[in-house]
């Protein structure tokens, strides 16, 4: 180990603008594949290749089953990996090419097979998908929660996190609208080179990343906890165990009920007869939201740096909230672009859901250090990523199985008026039940500023004795 592989302790206080920036790039890059996934498969197989909504969500979520074990797993594997570039980075430089390849083919099912075989298709593919998912991504985001010791800093760091997401959001609001280009014969050939293109990007951002950071020196040579006590230490941890259902629920309000409004516009507002204006608005709302998710990350991370990240975080949701009652106005066929005032609001409130949790996820770890005396920021964050899958995946299903119940019928245009309605209604309540249980949660997560500090007065008094009985040592050794 050479000091030009590792950074010092005093390094991750404040950390360089170049710093985040390659941190951040690499969640520009998983971004790209996880947007493709999270939004585009939902117009891909149910509207592109017209498969039953129902039979995408259940083929999305099983392989959550897997997750339960890998997510963890993969978390206490990085947590005790030793290398010559650290426990986190080595994932991100392999794992990130398979990464790259396994998200371009969610996107090209061969042409032959029948809906039983799509079903089956996907569902392999997003059991390799998540796999690799944890093999990258776990890794990464217990990358960024070590970057910082800093209260704040932590949140500074997750802004550019979350500023690079949004630049991917930026390029892949586009998809749907670059599949229909005539250079294309179809939208299914388009969907397979355009995805190609972004998978190229998400391995080129990870890359960036694995060149850009460092680990700390001092962490290398811990020893780790055995898998049995530290998911007993892990689920202990109040704090955290709130955090996670909260986050949990905040996913699935926020895509569950906000994703139906793919459904409104394209059979709603354009009646299900002009699929290029639809993919048009989904464009143009992503190229809005983008902005506007980045005005909040700047914004946000200023307001907890004022009041708290609890609070914040509590602020973003009451805020939420109040906004989704309006798509019941905002979605109109007379005015079709008025939706994209709900995508600016939206967006400015999403900047607050990616920095406060992952920064909170941080201090929590810093609380079981001050049990385990280890840094098990993977044991924590390959938990939080179960949590983050299983909230989409919920997404899917629940998206899915809103829309069977509610009449839709995945086969014709030209949908019910009926369910029409229905769906609105759901798009307009869910988000505001799913945000007042988070926000419930969130009153008992017991972290605040001065007990942060007062726990890193801890760690930072049991380092300088660590320091002192070492140097006492080699003092004794050459005597």
């Amino acid at each position: 180990m050479t000091n030009r592989e590792f950074d010092r302790h005093e390094d991750h206080v404040m950390i360089s603008p170049f710093r985040k920036m390659a941190y951040g790039l690499g969640n520009f890059g998983s971004s790209i594949s996880e947007n493709l996934v999270m939004n585009f498969v939902m117009i891909f197989y149910p509207v592109i290749l017209k498969l039953n909504p129902a039979v995408v969500g259940v083929a999305l979520l099983w392989p959550r089953l897997w997750d339960a074990v890998a997510d963890p797993l993969m978390g206490q594997i990085s947590d005790r990996t030793r290398s010559r570039w650290g426990r986190r980075r080595p994932y991100i430089l392999f794992g990130a090419p398979l990464f790259g390849l396994v998200t371009f083919f969610m996107f090209a099912p061969p042409a032959s097979l029948s809906d039983h075989g799509l079903m089956l298709y996907i569902s392999i593919l997003a059991f390799v998908y998540y796999t690799t998912y944890s093999i990258v991504i776990v890794p990464y985001t217990a990358l960024g929660a070590e970057l910082s010791i800093d209260y704040h800093e932590r949140t500074r760091v997750q802004a550019w996190r979350s500023v690079l997401m949004f630049c991917a959001n930026f390029l892949t609001a586009a998809t749907w609208w670059l599949t229909r280009q005539p250079v294309f014969p179809n939208e299914r050939v388009g969907s397979m080179v355009v995805v190609g293109v972004f998978s190229v990007l998400c391995v080129c951002g990870l890359w960036a990343c694995f060149a850009g950071t460092r680990e700390e020196k001092e962490i290398q040579g811990q020893t780790g906890v055995p898998l049995f006590r530290s998911l007993a230490l892990t689920f202990s941890n109040r704090g955290f165990v709130v955090l996670g259902l909260a986050y949990a629920l905040l996913i699935i309000g926020l895509w569950g009920g906000f994703g139906l409004s793919n459904y409104v516009t394209i059979y709603y507002v354009l009646g299900g007869v002009n699929n290029d204006m639809a993919a048009k608005l989904q464009m143009v709302a992503g190229l809005i939201m983008t902005p506007a998710s980045m005005a909040g990350c700047v914004f946000w991370a200023w307001i907890g740096t004022h009041i708290g990240k609890r609070n914040g975080l509590l602020a973003s949701l009451f805020t939420i909230a109040a906004i989704a009652p309006f798509s019941w106005f905002l979605f109109t066929p007379t005015m079709p672009y008025l939706q994209l005032v709900m995508s600016g609001l939206l967006g400015f409130c999403f900047g607050a859901l990616t920095v406060f949790p992952n920064s909170m996820v941080a201090d929590l770890c810093d609380l079981d250090e001050v049990q385990s005396f280890a840094r098990r920021e993977g044991a924590y964050n390959g938990i939080i990523a179960f949590v983050v899958k299983v909230g989409f995946s919920g997404t899917f299903f629940m998206t899915g199985a809103l829309l069977k119940l509610s009449g839709f019928n995945e086969k014709i245009d030209v949908q019910a008026p009926e369910a029409m309605t229905r769906i609105r209604i759901l798009m307009a309540v869910i988000p505001v039940l799913v945000m007042a249980m988070a926000a419930i949660l969130l009153i008992f997560y017991p972290l605040n500023e001065k007990r942060v500090h007062e726990i890193r007065d801890i760690l930072e008094k049991r380092r300088a004795e660590r320091l002192s009985e070492k140097a006492e040592g080699m003092e004794l050794s050459t005597t």
